[in-house]
């Protein structure tokens, strides 16, 4: 992967794993150089509902923009 600032990179999560469960040594190194090189990524293929991730934007979204009530 090149720090190509008009690519995001994608890390697909169905292929990362290998069949003992160990992350591929690919998929880490497809990491670590889109973490460190350009600064962020999307995932696919992590097994969510397509409904699942919208769903949960407008809990995550207010609990990041209200103030908390403890204290």
């Amino acid at each position: 992967m090149s720090p190509d600032q008009a690519t995001i990179p994608v890390l697909d999560m169905s292929a990362a794993r290998q069949p003992y469960g160990a992350f591929s040594p690919e998929f880490i190194d497809q990491l670590r150089d889109a973490a460190h090189n350009v600064g962020f990524f999307q995932i696919t293929g992590y097994g969510a509902a397509p409904a699942r991730p919208r769903s949960c934007w407008p809990s995550s979204n207010a609990s990041s923009i209200c103030p908390s009530r403890s204290g």
